[in-house]
């Protein structure tokens, strides 16, 4: 199964066998061969609440069940524009509008052509 995934930081050739994740409860993650190890490294919620934490785990459940994905382009729904509002309510008052992203890279490259569009707009797109 391993051989048709390229791992993050690994070089394909040399790059030792992933340890192979089987469950999480909390801070501990359960590997395939029995061994439980401490989850040093988690990422989104699980930094703060741990792995299959109850609320976290019946509120996706939850929202799965209703929609668990829609495209944004040219499509919305109601919980996207809930939090848009929520987020908009936090913000300074000329920060009227949300843009979702999914990841930290492409949050910044939309960033870079949201600056550029606005600056061509100004007839200025050498800024």
């Amino acid at each position: 199964m391993h051989a048709h995934i390229w791992h993050p930081y690994t070089q394909a050739k040399t790059a030792p066998e992933p340890l192979e994740v089987k469950s999480g409860k909390g801070l501990w993650l359960e590997l395939a061969d029995g061994r439980k190890i401490a989850d040093c490294i988690s990422s989104w919620w699980v930094s703060l609440h741990g792995h299959a934490h109850p609320q976290i785990v019946e509120a996706i459940a939850r929202q799965a069940a209703q929609l668990e994905h829609v495209i944004f382009a040219g499509f919305t729904h109601e919980a996207a524009q809930q939090l848009a509002s929520q987020l908009v309510a936090k913000l300074p008052k000329k920060l009227t509008r949300v843009f979702y992203s999914d990841n930290g890279s492409t949050a910044v490259e939309i960033a870079l052509k949201m600056a550029y569009q606005y600056w061509t707009n100004c007839d200025t797109p050498w800024r």
